[in-house]
């Protein structure tokens, strides 16, 4: 190609761009543009409703998967997690999570407030983390990574503890974008990380294995109002 032709090419617009493809594969005219998405009938494609109630769900579900859900008011967060990481036996813990620091140490626990470097983290036995969301259809956890969470500290761990206020419980992925897509809510996370159980993976034989590549216990703190 040659530098004409590329500096060309590197400031056309999109519809000379597909133009050119068309030209390529041998197809003539201008391809027709869909202005507007397709009207959606949210009774085919919907199984759960937001009407529903969501956190209940969401227990069953996620329990289904493998995690461990425990239900809690605002007073009770400190002690089940404090108790979790004690009966887990996690000596060095992360946590990303305000208010929970002190409680962990007076527990005998290392605290990590800030993990520095990848290799830090796989000397964690545990992490604490918030979540965006939790999606009932599926029992699923999204942890966006900021400024305090890292994308990687609910994947390393041995044990993955997450805080989940059960007003971010949503019914499903069409509630989650609605509500957390970027749309008037801020910015959508560079990496979000969407959570279905422990860590699985299985041999050439089909044994599933639990825990190998990831968190091999999973526990999720419901707070209710």
């Amino acid at each position: 190609m040659s530098e004409s032709v590329r500096a060309e090419q590197l400031g056309e617009s999109r519809a000379a761009f597909m133009a050119r493809v068309r030209q390529a594969v041998g197809r003539r005219g201008q391809a027709e543009s869909m202005e507007t998405a397709p009207e959606v009938d949210e009774a085919l494609v919907r199984l759960v409703s937001p009407q529903d109630d969501v956190v209940e769900l969401f227990t069953r579900r996620a329990t289904a998967a493998g995690m461990r859900v425990y239900h809690v008011d605002n007073t009770g967060v400190a002690g089940t997690v404090t108790e979790i990481v004690r009966a887990a036996g996690a000596g060095r813990v992360a946590v990303a999570v305000d208010g929970l620091m002190a409680h962990l140490r007076e527990a005998g626990a290392t605290v990590v407030d800030r993990v520095d470097g990848n290799a830090a983290l796989w000397e964690l036995d545990a992490a604490v983390t918030g979540v965006t969301a939790a999606i009932a259809e599926t029992g699923t956890l999204v942890c966006c990574s900021d400024a305090q969470q890292g994308r990687l500290l609910s994947l390393l761990a041995p044990v993955h503890v997450a805080i989940v206020r059960s007003s971010d419980v949503v019914a499903d992925m069409l509630d989650y974008w609605d509500r957390f897509g970027g749309d008037g809510a801020g910015p959508v996370a560079s990496s979000q990380v969407m959570i279905t159980g422990p860590s699985k993976t299985s041999d050439i034989e089909g044994v599933l294995i639990t825990g190998v590549h990831g968190p091999g216990e999973v526990h999720v703190v419901v707070v209710d109002p």
